[in-house]
């Protein structure tokens, strides 16, 4: 129970330091101990932590740094091991969305996020079914990318 109470403090406080407001080194270090943490806890925490974490990095995949956004894609891909995608059924929608925004730096955090879940999600392609919407995301990466031209 003691342990139980630590690491949501631990996560929360990196979550918090990986938003707005800190030095782009201490986000990036923020995210990756969040990654880390989640690794190793994100199935012992209650549904209302691990809401809240998705909440607070859907935000964050729109920084102006792009280490932050690719540390961003990293943390959702974590989760998506972590809790399958059943586990976040409305992420596919909130990344296609930022993908179809015309804020570029959101469009390429999405790419990035879809990128790196869709490579976990190929690597168990065997236990898939063809109805899954993640099944060929590299290839709807791969065509909206083609789309989005720098500003």
């Amino acid at each position: 129970a003691y342990i139980g109470l630590i690491i949501p403090g631990n996560i929360i406080f990196n979550l918090e330091n990986f938003g707005q407001g800190q030095p782009v080194e201490v986000r990036q270090v923020a995210g990756l101990l969040l990654k880390n943490s989640l690794k190793v806890h994100y199935a012992t925490l209650v549904p209302a932590y691990q809401e809240f974490i998705k909440a607070e990095l859907m935000p964050c995949l729109g920084s102006s740094d792009r280490n932050i956004r690719a540390t961003v894609g990293t943390v959702i891909s974590v989760i998506i091991q972590q809790g399958q995608v059943k586990g976040w059924p409305q992420l596919l929608n909130a990344l296609l969305q930022c993908v179809e925004s015309n804020d570029y730096n959101h469009a390429e955090g999405a790419l990035g996020a879809l990128s790196k879940v869709g490579n976990y999600l190929n690597a168990l392609s065997m236990n898939l079914t063809i109805a899954d919407p993640f099944l060929n995301i590299n290839l709807v990466c791969s065509l909206h990318m083609g789309d989005k031209s720098i500003s």
